[in-house]
């Protein structure tokens, strides 16, 4: 029997798709009237922007998340040590991230115009990530719900905040600021909670300087392919407006986030499972490749579900909620859904990726997606404006996620795993009772 309790597998589990429950309402509510308050090309705007954002923020990921959980996990007398390194790394990371910011705006955007403030303060965004350690620690000791009620605490005062800003009819400057905001505060709330529920210290005097060498050592190839996974993720909205208009922006925008939102799923499950898997591998070999399969197909079943779902919904569905203006959008999320399969299929991936210790292939693999994604955004866009870029979304990530697995004999295993998750539905009773022994915590 493993540590972890089937109760609390499934208690930090609910938590964590709470938290990502009310983040859907939140998106479906006050998403919804903040699109339709600024309109499609204002919309746009912001969607650029929080993208461009995004992508920078990268800079300051430096691979850290599952390396640090793999050792709180591994090596839990060194805890304060790995806290400590973990967030000054990605305090100097949000620095340079932030840097580079302020020198692209002042490069491309006029001083003083919209678009340079909409950046600079959508950019405080990134001084947020380096109190993230916090939540790989509270990962680690399953106890999900910490971070669970710091992200509802951003997410719920600023969703009353953007609701106040539609009624005092205020500029997308302003919701650029309720972006950053969201996450200051749920990073202000992590602190807080992180003294309270632990004897952790965010002193600088527990700093490694040996040990921040070995995270920076084995995390630089899963930083770069985080950055990779950021530009093939993100870039569709930053090359619309490179290309189209901001406009198309908006209504990718609406598309894309009636698609993304439902990413929360997999990142929730895989999350409570790691410890376990990381347990079971050293373990049971056989039990642990049995395990994975059963995440894969369990991941594949919802996923696909989904996907024929809004993909039969989705024009009555984007008129319905954000109005005729969008209306483009609706073909825009029959296409852009179908890239959750992938979606789901990688946060287990990713995961793999740190438990087998070959971080190799996260660079590798978000490499091939970041480049086919810039590629056929390229090529699409000038065709199909919108539909071009979700058409470039959907095939990047099979090529990051799926297809490119098959090359090596590593990552083999799992795409035919991955595969044979594709054809679930006749294997559902083998399905359900391996997942429910899974959640159990049974050999």
């Amino acid at each position: 029997m493993f540590n972890l309790s089937a109760k609390k597998l499934a208690t930090n589990t609910g938590w964590l798709l709470m938290e990502k429950v009310l983040r859907i309402f939140a998106a479906l509510f006050v998403g919804i009237m903040v699109s339709r308050y600024l309109g499609p090309e204002k919309f746009g705007q912001l969607s650029y922007t929080i993208s461009l954002v995004t992508i920078l923020a990268m800079l300051c990921h430096l691979g850290l998340e599952g390396l640090t959980v793999r050792h709180f996990v591994k090596f839990p007398e060194s805890t304060q040590e790995t806290f400590s390194t973990a967030i000054l790394l990605k305090l100097f990371g949000a620095i340079f991230a932030y840097s580079v910011l302020l020198v692209f705006v002042f490069l491309t955007e006029q001083v003083n115009s919209p678009s340079f403030w909409l950046l600079i303060v959508a950019g405080l965004y990134i001084f947020a990530e380096p109190i993230l350690v916090s939540c790989f620690w509270f990962e680690s000791q399953v106890q999900g719900k910490y971070t669970a009620i710091a992200k509802t605490i951003g997410l719920l005062t600023v969703a009353i905040i953007k609701l106040g800003l539609i009624a005092a009819g205020a500029s997308v400057v302003v919701f650029g600021a309720a972006f950053a905001l969201e996450a200051l505060l749920s990073a202000v709330a992590l602190v807080i909670l992180i003294i309270k529920r632990s004897s952790l210290s965010y002193s600088a005097k527990f700093y490694n300087a040996g040990l921040a060498k070995t995270l920076m050592s084995q995390g630089w190839m899963v930083m770069f392919g985080a950055i990779f996974a950021a530009i093939y993720r993100k870039i569709d909205q930053t090359m619309l407006m490179w290309m189209d208009s901001a406009a198309e922006v908006g209504i990718y925008a609406v598309g894309a986030q009636i698609s993304e939102i439902w990413g929360f799923i997999p990142v929730a499950i895989v999350a409570s499972l790691f410890p376990s898997l990381i347990k079971m591998k050293d373990r049971d070999e056989k039990c642990y490749q049995q395990r994975l399969q059963q995440i894969f197909d369990f991941l594949a079943l919802l996923s696909m579900g989904l996907a024929i779902v809004l993909s039969v919904i989705a024009e009555p569905l984007i008129l319905l909620l954000f109005g005729e203006q969008y209306a483009g959008a609706g073909y825009v999320l029959q296409i852009h859904i179908w890239s959750c399969v992938f979606v789901f299929y990688r946060a287990l991936f990713s995961k793999w990726i740190h438990i087998e210790q070959v971080l190799m292939f996260s660079l590798i693999t978000q490499g091939i997606g970041a480049l086919a994604n810039v590629a056929l955004n390229l090529w699409l866009i000038p065709l199909y404006g919108a539909l071009g870029a979700a058409w470039a979304t959907l095939l990047s990530y099979g090529s990051a996620s799926f297809l490119c697995l098959v090359v090596h004999n590593k990552t083999r295993v799992v795409f035919w795993m991955m595969l044979k998750a594709f054809f679930v539905w006749p294997r559902l009773p083998w399905v359900a009772r391996g997942f429910y022994q899974l959640i159990r915590a049974e050999k």
